[in-house]
């Protein structure tokens, strides 16, 4: 799969003064921009400001993931293309709330709604899941 990372900035550049598509990318694009691992234990719930609220399910895992903090504000900012993270705010919560971004009925509705231009992207799994992220945002309650 190509790295969704350097394609999100690109695409998304004109709306990320938004805080809530940049919460939607955020959540979407997790685990693509943590790890498998650590994305398991640490989960964002919100963006208040410039600080980004993860969750974790224990103390212990709350002093390690403060001693992480630079590294995943670094990881998220290299993500969205913009040092709009300044802090990093870690909770423990058993069951984190966290937003879940809505699915997409398909790649193509998304395409044609807001015209992004996933054409060019050939690997299916990156278009589907740049269209959710997108759609999550965009087919949000008003």
């Amino acid at each position: 799969m190509k790295d969704l990372t350097r394609l999100l900035p690109a695409l998304f550049q004109p709306w990320l003064h938004q805080t809530e598509l940049r919460e939607n990318l955020i959540t979407s694009f997790w685990k693509q921009i943590m790890g498998e691992a650590l994305a398991q234990k640490v989960r964002p719930v919100r963006l208040h400001q410039s600080t980004l609220i993860v969750a974790v399910p224990s103390h212990l895992w709350k002093r390690e993931v403060l001693k992480l903090r630079g590294e995943i504000r670094n990881r998220v900012n290299g993500a969205i293309g913009q040092a709009l993270i300044r802090g990093v705010e870690v909770r423990v919560q058993q069951e984190p709330d966290r937003p879940r971004p809505a699915q997409a009925t398909s790649a193509q509705t998304v395409r044609q709604e807001i015209a992004l231009p996933l054409d060019s992207i050939q690997d299916a799994d990156l278009s589907r899941q740049l269209a959710a992220a997108a759609s999550s945002y965009f087919n949000r309650p008003k």
